[in-house]
Protein backbone atom coordinates (compact mmCIF):
# COMPACT_ATOMS: atom_id res chain seq x y z
CA UNK A 1 0.00 0.00 0.00
CA UNK A 2 1.21 3.57 -1.14
CA UNK A 3 2.34 5.96 1.66
CA UNK A 4 2.86 9.38 1.88
CA UNK A 5 6.20 10.33 2.72
CA UNK A 6 7.82 13.46 4.12
CA UNK A 7 11.29 14.22 4.63
CA UNK A 8 11.85 17.03 7.24
CA UNK A 9 15.12 18.45 7.46
CA UNK A 10 17.48 22.05 8.19
CA UNK A 11 19.08 21.60 4.68
CA UNK A 12 20.44 19.58 2.35
CA UNK A 13 24.11 19.42 0.61
CA UNK A 14 26.72 17.19 -0.76
CA UNK A 15 27.47 15.24 2.86
CA UNK A 16 27.23 11.74 4.02
CA UNK A 17 24.09 12.29 5.71
CA UNK A 18 22.07 13.95 2.62
CA UNK A 19 23.43 11.28 0.54
CA UNK A 20 21.69 8.84 2.69
CA UNK A 21 18.29 11.24 2.77
CA UNK A 22 17.96 11.68 -0.99
CA UNK A 23 18.86 8.29 -1.69
CA UNK A 24 16.03 7.17 0.64
CA UNK A 25 13.62 9.48 -0.59
CA UNK A 26 14.45 7.74 -4.38
CA UNK A 27 14.17 4.54 -3.57
CA UNK A 28 11.29 4.69 -1.53
CA UNK A 29 9.68 6.99 -4.61
CA UNK A 30 11.00 3.89 -7.04
CA UNK A 31 9.08 1.44 -4.72
CA UNK A 32 5.34 3.09 -5.19
CA UNK A 33 5.53 5.71 -2.45
CA UNK A 34 4.76 9.25 -2.76
CA UNK A 35 7.71 11.07 -1.03
CA UNK A 36 8.27 14.61 -0.73
CA UNK A 37 11.56 16.72 0.87
CA UNK A 38 10.96 19.56 2.47
CA UNK A 39 14.77 21.45 3.43
CA UNK A 40 15.32 25.02 2.78
CA UNK A 41 18.25 25.62 0.86
CA UNK A 42 19.12 27.77 -2.01
CA UNK A 43 19.40 26.70 -5.76
CA UNK A 44 23.27 28.33 -5.72
CA UNK A 45 24.01 24.96 -3.10
CA UNK A 46 25.84 22.18 -4.63
CA UNK A 47 23.43 19.22 -4.58
CA UNK A 48 23.94 15.02 -5.05
CA UNK A 49 22.28 15.05 -8.85
CA UNK A 50 19.33 12.91 -7.46
CA UNK A 51 17.72 15.98 -5.34
CA UNK A 52 16.57 17.02 -7.78
CA UNK A 53 14.26 14.17 -9.66
CA UNK A 54 10.93 13.53 -11.19
CA UNK A 55 10.18 11.20 -8.66
CA UNK A 56 9.55 13.29 -5.89
CA UNK A 57 9.12 17.07 -4.97
CA UNK A 58 11.30 18.93 -2.82
CA UNK A 59 10.30 22.25 -1.15
CA UNK A 60 12.87 24.75 -0.02
CA UNK A 61 10.99 27.17 1.86
CA UNK A 62 12.51 28.74 4.82
CA UNK A 63 15.65 29.32 2.57
CA UNK A 64 15.45 32.90 4.20
CA UNK A 65 16.49 31.57 7.56
CA UNK A 66 20.44 31.99 8.63
CA UNK A 67 22.24 28.75 8.91
CA UNK A 68 23.76 30.51 11.85
CA UNK A 69 24.51 33.84 13.66
CA UNK A 70 27.92 35.46 12.71
CA UNK A 71 29.19 31.93 12.45
CA UNK A 72 27.43 31.01 16.03
CA UNK A 73 24.27 29.09 17.18
CA UNK A 74 24.59 26.79 14.35
CA UNK A 75 22.34 24.09 16.37
CA UNK A 76 19.63 26.18 17.52
CA UNK A 77 19.46 27.66 14.06
CA UNK A 78 19.08 23.89 12.68
CA UNK A 79 16.38 23.73 14.57
CA UNK A 80 14.59 26.63 12.87
CA UNK A 81 14.93 25.41 9.72
CA UNK A 82 13.82 21.90 10.50
CA UNK A 83 11.01 23.29 12.46
CA UNK A 84 10.43 25.48 9.48
CA UNK A 85 10.08 22.77 6.88
CA UNK A 86 7.71 20.90 8.99
CA UNK A 87 5.20 23.22 8.82
CA UNK A 88 5.89 23.30 5.56
CA UNK A 89 5.33 19.70 5.04
CA UNK A 90 1.85 20.08 6.94
CA UNK A 91 0.11 20.49 4.13
CA UNK A 92 1.31 17.47 2.35
CA UNK A 93 -0.79 15.48 4.75
CA UNK A 94 1.94 12.47 5.33
CA UNK A 95 1.52 9.35 6.59
CA UNK A 96 5.13 9.18 7.57
CA UNK A 97 7.73 11.64 8.49
CA UNK A 98 11.42 10.97 7.86
CA UNK A 99 13.69 12.88 9.58
CA UNK A 100 17.14 13.20 10.85
CA UNK A 101 20.46 15.64 12.26
CA UNK A 102 17.24 17.48 14.68
CA UNK A 103 15.45 15.19 16.92
CA UNK A 104 14.92 18.21 19.05
CA UNK A 105 11.75 19.19 16.97
CA UNK A 106 10.61 15.24 16.81
CA UNK A 107 7.73 16.52 19.43
CA UNK A 108 6.44 19.38 17.65
CA UNK A 109 7.07 17.56 14.01
CA UNK A 110 4.78 14.97 15.16
CA UNK A 111 1.87 17.46 16.43
CA UNK A 112 2.27 20.05 13.19
CA UNK A 113 2.16 16.52 10.95
CA UNK A 114 -0.21 14.52 12.95
CA UNK A 115 1.73 11.47 11.84
CA UNK A 116 4.78 8.79 13.40
CA UNK A 117 7.91 10.24 13.00
CA UNK A 118 10.94 7.96 11.95
CA UNK A 119 14.40 9.76 13.50
CA UNK A 120 17.69 8.51 11.77
CA UNK A 121 19.99 9.21 13.69
CA UNK A 122 23.83 9.36 12.30
CA UNK A 123 25.64 10.35 15.38
CA UNK A 124 24.73 11.58 18.46
CA UNK A 125 24.38 15.69 18.17
CA UNK A 126 25.41 16.25 21.92
CA UNK A 127 29.20 14.67 20.80
CA UNK A 128 29.39 16.59 17.83
CA UNK A 129 30.68 19.39 19.91
CA UNK A 130 34.44 20.74 19.76
CA UNK A 131 36.89 19.62 21.73
CA UNK A 132 36.99 21.08 25.22
CA UNK A 133 33.92 23.08 24.67
CA UNK A 134 32.16 22.31 27.34
CA UNK A 135 34.51 23.42 30.19
CA UNK A 136 33.40 27.01 29.72
CA UNK A 137 30.74 27.20 32.29
CA UNK A 138 27.98 29.40 29.70
CA UNK A 139 28.51 26.84 26.97
CA UNK A 140 28.04 23.91 29.07
CA UNK A 141 24.92 25.29 30.33
CA UNK A 142 23.48 25.89 26.76
CA UNK A 143 24.81 22.51 25.72
CA UNK A 144 22.55 20.85 28.05
CA UNK A 145 19.58 22.10 27.03
CA UNK A 146 20.15 21.18 24.01
CA UNK A 147 21.38 17.56 25.22
CA UNK A 148 17.88 17.36 27.00
CA UNK A 149 16.13 18.32 23.83
CA UNK A 150 17.66 15.81 21.77
CA UNK A 151 16.98 12.85 24.29
CA UNK A 152 13.18 14.19 24.64
CA UNK A 153 12.88 14.34 20.88
CA UNK A 154 14.51 11.09 20.09
CA UNK A 155 12.20 9.39 22.78
CA UNK A 156 9.33 11.38 20.92
CA UNK A 157 10.12 9.46 17.73
CA UNK A 158 8.19 6.08 16.88
CA UNK A 159 11.18 4.51 15.38
CA UNK A 160 15.14 5.24 16.22
CA UNK A 161 17.10 4.24 13.36
CA UNK A 162 21.12 4.44 13.09
CA UNK A 163 23.62 3.93 10.75
CA UNK A 164 25.82 1.35 12.16
CA UNK A 165 26.50 -0.65 15.19
CA UNK A 166 28.74 1.88 16.78
CA UNK A 167 26.08 4.74 16.36
CA UNK A 168 24.14 2.61 18.60
CA UNK A 169 26.49 1.98 21.31
CA UNK A 170 27.80 5.99 21.40
CA UNK A 171 23.95 6.51 21.30
CA UNK A 172 23.10 4.56 24.41
CA UNK A 173 26.58 5.54 26.09
CA UNK A 174 25.47 9.62 25.67
CA UNK A 175 21.38 8.47 26.95
CA UNK A 176 22.01 5.90 29.11
CA UNK A 177 18.00 6.33 30.53
CA UNK A 178 16.84 6.47 27.23
CA UNK A 179 13.40 4.67 26.59
CA UNK A 180 13.56 4.11 23.22
CA UNK A 181 14.59 0.60 21.21
CA UNK A 182 17.22 1.35 18.26
CA UNK A 183 17.31 -0.34 15.03
CA UNK A 184 20.56 -0.11 13.06
CA UNK A 185 20.03 0.16 9.45
CA UNK A 186 22.97 1.02 7.90
CA UNK A 187 23.15 3.38 4.34
CA UNK A 188 23.42 1.56 1.15
CA UNK A 189 24.98 2.15 -2.23
CA UNK A 190 23.46 1.60 -5.77
CA UNK A 191 26.19 -0.55 -7.45
CA UNK A 192 24.81 -0.43 -10.28
CA UNK A 193 25.57 2.89 -10.85
CA UNK A 194 29.75 2.50 -10.00
CA UNK A 195 32.02 1.68 -12.85
CA UNK A 196 34.40 -1.31 -12.30
CA UNK A 197 37.31 -0.06 -14.43
CA UNK A 198 40.51 -2.14 -15.23
CA UNK A 199 43.60 -1.29 -12.71
CA UNK A 200 46.76 -0.87 -15.20
CA UNK A 201 49.90 -0.65 -14.18
CA UNK A 202 50.44 1.77 -16.71
CA UNK A 203 50.87 5.59 -16.85
CA UNK A 204 49.39 7.36 -13.18
CA UNK A 205 49.05 5.64 -10.42
CA UNK A 206 45.95 7.62 -8.72
CA UNK A 207 45.31 6.92 -4.75
CA UNK A 208 41.87 9.05 -3.88
CA UNK A 209 39.98 9.89 -0.98
CA UNK A 210 36.66 11.46 -0.61
CA UNK A 211 35.67 13.28 2.71
CA UNK A 212 34.43 16.52 3.61
CA UNK A 213 37.03 19.53 3.96
CA UNK A 214 36.62 19.38 8.03
CA UNK A 215 39.58 18.97 10.35
CA UNK A 216 37.39 16.65 11.80
CA UNK A 217 38.15 13.97 8.92
CA UNK A 218 41.57 13.66 9.40
CA UNK A 219 42.91 14.15 6.20
CA UNK A 220 46.36 15.16 7.37
CA UNK A 221 46.91 11.50 7.53
CA UNK A 222 46.00 10.90 4.25
CA UNK A 223 48.70 13.57 3.01
CA UNK A 224 51.56 12.11 5.25
CA UNK A 225 51.07 8.29 4.61
CA UNK A 226 50.90 9.03 0.89
CA UNK A 227 54.31 11.08 1.12
CA UNK A 228 55.69 8.83 3.44
CA UNK A 229 54.63 5.62 0.88
CA UNK A 230 55.93 8.21 -2.28
CA UNK A 231 59.54 8.29 -0.45
CA UNK A 232 59.90 4.58 -0.08
CA UNK A 233 58.88 3.45 -3.37
CA UNK A 234 60.86 2.66 -6.47
CA UNK A 235 61.85 5.79 -8.83
CA UNK A 236 59.55 4.69 -11.49
CA UNK A 237 56.31 4.27 -9.36
CA UNK A 238 56.97 7.10 -7.34
CA UNK A 239 57.32 9.34 -10.09
CA UNK A 240 53.63 8.08 -11.48
CA UNK A 241 51.66 8.43 -7.47
CA UNK A 242 49.26 11.30 -7.62
CA UNK A 243 47.01 11.86 -4.65
CA UNK A 244 43.33 13.04 -5.31
CA UNK A 245 41.21 14.53 -2.25
CA UNK A 246 38.30 15.15 -2.97
CA UNK A 247 34.92 16.42 -1.18
CA UNK A 248 32.69 19.09 -0.32
CA UNK A 249 34.35 22.31 0.21
CA UNK A 250 31.72 25.45 1.81
CA UNK A 251 33.53 28.35 1.83
CA UNK A 252 31.25 30.11 3.92
CA UNK A 253 32.65 27.81 7.07
CA UNK A 254 35.50 28.75 8.26
CA UNK A 255 36.90 25.25 9.37
CA UNK A 256 36.34 24.22 5.83
CA UNK A 257 38.62 27.21 4.71
CA UNK A 258 41.52 26.33 7.08
CA UNK A 259 41.15 22.56 6.68
CA UNK A 260 42.26 22.70 2.99
CA UNK A 261 44.76 25.31 3.86
CA UNK A 262 46.51 23.26 5.73
CA UNK A 263 46.69 20.72 3.68
CA UNK A 264 48.10 22.70 1.05
CA UNK A 265 50.37 23.76 3.48
CA UNK A 266 51.76 20.30 4.47
CA UNK A 267 51.62 18.80 1.04
CA UNK A 268 54.24 22.11 -0.27
CA UNK A 269 56.02 21.23 3.29
CA UNK A 270 56.43 17.86 2.86
CA UNK A 271 57.53 18.53 -1.26
CA UNK A 272 54.42 16.81 -2.76
CA UNK A 273 52.43 19.64 -3.67
CA UNK A 274 52.85 18.74 -7.46
CA UNK A 275 51.67 15.48 -6.88
CA UNK A 276 48.36 16.59 -4.59
CA UNK A 277 44.94 17.39 -6.27
CA UNK A 278 42.04 19.10 -4.79
CA UNK A 279 38.68 18.61 -6.37
CA UNK A 280 36.33 20.50 -4.22
CA UNK A 281 32.46 19.84 -4.31
CA UNK A 282 32.50 17.94 -7.31
CA UNK A 283 29.38 16.51 -8.83
CA UNK A 284 28.28 12.77 -8.24
CA UNK A 285 29.79 11.66 -11.97
CA UNK A 286 32.85 13.09 -11.29
CA UNK A 287 34.06 11.82 -7.89
CA UNK A 288 32.54 8.05 -9.01
CA UNK A 289 34.88 8.58 -12.24
CA UNK A 290 37.84 9.44 -9.71
CA UNK A 291 37.06 6.50 -7.67
CA UNK A 292 36.92 3.64 -10.62
CA UNK A 293 40.07 4.98 -11.90
CA UNK A 294 41.99 4.73 -8.86
CA UNK A 295 44.41 2.00 -7.63
CA UNK A 296 43.67 2.72 -4.07
CA UNK A 297 40.83 4.34 -1.54
CA UNK A 298 42.08 6.09 1.66
CA UNK A 299 39.54 6.90 4.45
CA UNK A 300 40.75 8.78 7.57
CA UNK A 301 38.06 9.57 10.00
CA UNK A 302 38.94 8.33 13.22
CA UNK A 303 35.21 7.02 14.98
CA UNK A 304 33.33 7.57 11.78
CA UNK A 305 29.87 7.28 12.22
CA UNK A 306 29.64 5.02 8.88
CA UNK A 307 31.25 6.38 6.14
CA UNK A 308 30.33 6.18 2.77
CA UNK A 309 33.77 6.90 1.34
CA UNK A 310 34.50 2.82 1.70
CA UNK A 311 31.58 1.91 0.48
CA UNK A 312 31.52 3.68 -2.63
CA UNK A 313 34.88 2.56 -3.02
CA UNK A 314 33.75 -1.34 -2.42
CA UNK A 315 31.76 -0.66 -5.02
CA UNK A 316 33.66 0.70 -7.87
CA UNK A 317 35.83 -2.80 -6.94
CA UNK A 318 38.81 -0.53 -5.44
CA UNK A 319 40.37 -2.02 -2.04
CA UNK A 320 40.26 0.80 1.37
CA UNK A 321 42.84 1.72 3.79
CA UNK A 322 40.62 2.80 6.37
CA UNK A 323 41.04 3.74 10.38
CA UNK A 324 40.17 0.47 12.13
CA UNK A 325 37.65 2.69 14.36
CA UNK A 326 34.00 3.12 14.22
CA UNK A 327 31.49 2.28 11.12
CA UNK A 328 34.31 1.78 8.57
CA UNK A 329 35.37 -1.35 10.71
CA UNK A 330 31.87 -2.89 10.17
CA UNK A 331 32.02 -2.79 6.23
CA UNK A 332 35.31 -2.98 5.46
CA UNK A 333 36.78 -6.49 6.19
CA UNK A 334 41.01 -6.49 6.80
CA UNK A 335 42.84 -8.65 4.13
CA UNK A 336 39.96 -9.13 2.61
CA UNK A 337 38.45 -6.06 1.17
CA UNK A 338 41.00 -3.59 2.09
CA UNK A 339 43.17 -3.21 4.77
CA UNK A 340 41.82 -1.32 8.33
CA UNK A 341 44.70 0.34 10.32
CA UNK A 342 45.77 2.45 13.09
CA UNK A 343 45.47 6.07 12.50
CA UNK A 344 49.10 6.53 12.07
CA UNK A 345 51.41 7.34 9.34
CA UNK A 346 53.37 4.73 9.52
CA UNK A 347 50.29 1.93 9.25
CA UNK A 348 48.69 3.68 6.88
CA UNK A 349 51.44 3.93 4.32
CA UNK A 350 52.67 0.50 4.53
CA UNK A 351 49.44 -0.92 3.53
CA UNK A 352 49.66 1.69 0.57
CA UNK A 353 53.08 0.85 0.05
CA UNK A 354 51.15 -2.77 -1.08
CA UNK A 355 48.89 -1.39 -3.17
CA UNK A 356 51.34 0.71 -5.13
CA UNK A 357 53.50 -2.24 -5.43
CA UNK A 358 51.11 -5.33 -6.67
CA UNK A 359 48.01 -3.94 -8.84
CA UNK A 360 46.73 -7.81 -8.49
CA UNK A 361 46.27 -7.22 -4.72
CA UNK A 362 44.65 -4.42 -5.34
CA UNK A 363 42.58 -5.95 -8.21
CA UNK A 364 41.82 -9.01 -5.65
CA UNK A 365 40.79 -6.76 -2.80
CA UNK A 366 38.47 -4.44 -5.06
CA UNK A 367 36.52 -7.36 -6.20
CA UNK A 368 36.08 -8.90 -3.08
CA UNK A 369 34.85 -5.44 -1.76
CA UNK A 370 32.34 -4.79 -4.58
CA UNK A 371 30.89 -8.50 -3.94
CA UNK A 372 30.76 -7.69 -0.26
CA UNK A 373 28.85 -4.14 -1.09
CA UNK A 374 26.52 -5.80 -3.37
CA UNK A 375 25.32 -9.18 -0.70
CA UNK A 376 25.60 -6.43 2.47
CA UNK A 377 25.09 -3.03 1.84
CA UNK A 378 23.08 -2.48 -1.18
CA UNK A 379 20.70 0.17 -2.14
CA UNK A 380 18.08 -2.17 -2.83
CA UNK A 381 18.13 -4.28 0.34
CA UNK A 382 18.28 -0.57 2.86
CA UNK A 383 15.26 0.52 1.05
CA UNK A 384 13.09 -2.45 1.45
CA UNK A 385 14.07 -2.62 5.34
CA UNK A 386 13.07 1.29 5.43
CA UNK A 387 9.74 0.79 3.33
CA UNK A 388 8.55 -1.99 6.01
CA UNK A 389 10.05 0.62 9.16
CA UNK A 390 7.38 3.26 7.42
CA UNK A 391 4.57 0.71 6.69
CA UNK A 392 4.66 -0.77 10.05
CA UNK A 393 4.70 2.64 11.82
CA UNK A 394 2.01 3.68 9.74
CA UNK A 395 -0.40 0.58 10.61
CA UNK A 396 -0.23 -0.56 7.19
CA UNK A 397 2.01 -3.01 7.50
Amino acid sequence: MALRIAFVRPRLGVGGAERLVVDAARVLAERGHEVALFAPDRPSVPQFEDAVSPRFSWARDGAWIPESLLGRLRAPMAMIRAAAAGWFARGFSPDVVFADVTSHIVPWLSRVTRAPVVFYCHFPDALLTAEGARARPAYRSYRSRLDRMEARGLEAARVVLVNSAFTARRLAETFPELRVQTTVLAPGVDVSRHAVEPISDDGEIPVVTVSRFDPRKNLTLAVEAFAAARREAPAGPRSRMVLHIAGRHDDRWPECREALAHLKNIAAGLGIADAVRFHLSRGDAEVRALLAGSRVVLYTPRGEHFGYGPLEAMACARPVIAVNEGGPAETVVDGVTGFLRAPEVAAFAGALSLCVADPDLSRRLGLAGRDRAASRFSLEGFGRELEQVCLRVSGRS
